[in-house]
């Protein structure tokens, strides 16, 4: 799915690229998750509690959620944005609550490959790369480096 924003700047949500109107090469390219954050925006265009938000982007797809992460994407999109002269995309509507500008002119320019809800890009980009929490190797203690390969008097 490909987007008019402003008349300013083209975002293609399959693969989170802006691209500037009349311009073939892509200009920027948004973080697999910047891109899944910008596109839920696109399609919930009212008011949403910052806990939809982190569930929705971050946990539905297997991602550790936090207000500190929402808080570092949501200034990297608005900072990008402010590159292209379009000041505030997504904006505070009150504690917890965000909303995509209003006053911001976004038009569906294609419906691109076959997007669906249960299956945008970012989603499936982040469910095709499982995150596992690498187990630490045990912690030995210095006794037991010790046996057997030092005299006692230097362990």
């Amino acid at each position: 799915m490909r987007y008019n924003i402003n008349a300013r700047l083209i975002y293609d949500a399959t693969d989170g690229t802006l691209t500037l109107p009349g311009s073939d090469e892509p200009d920027s390219q948004l973080s697999i998750t910047a891109s899944a954050l910008l596109y839920f925006f696109l399609r919930h265009t009212g008011v949403v509690s910052r806990d939809e938000v982190l569930k929705k982007v971050w946990d539905d797809n297997g991602l550790t959620s936090s207000n500190s992460n929402l808080n570092q994407y949501l200034s990297m999109l608005r900072k990008t944005f402010r590159h292209y002269d379009i000041d505030n995309i997504i904006v505070t509507v009150s504690r917890g609550m965000l909303q995509l500008n209003q006053d911001l002119s976004i038009e569906l320019l294609d419906a691109g490959p076959a997007l669906t809800e249960a299956a945008n890009p970012p989603e499936r980009a982040a469910e095709t790369v499982p995150r596992r929490r690498q187990r630490r190797p045990p912690i030995r203690h210095m006794r037991a480096e010790c046996a057997g390969i030092w005299p006692a008097a230097v362990c």
